[in-house]
């Protein structure tokens, strides 16, 4: 099953127990900024670090989700 950095970005979270308001807090961001970020409607340098850092290595080991 391949899915978008998108669909990665939502399930990752989700597989952490973060919710976007906790990301937000944690970032210093707003929540909405955050939701636009994960719809891929924004770029920050900050949230792709921490995406790449957290969430990503979640699906290299994970072929399911490739």
């Amino acid at each position: 099953m391949r899915l978008t950095i998108n669909q990665k970005y939502v399930l990752g979270l989700k597989m952490l127990g973060i919710t976007n308001t906790e990301l937000a807090k944690q970032l210093h961001f707003s929540k909405q900024y955050i939701g636009q970020l994960i719809k891929g409607q924004r770029k920050n340098a900050s949230f792709n670090d921490w995406m790449n850092k957290n969430v990503m290595p979640l699906f290299e080991t994970n072929k399911r989700f490739k």
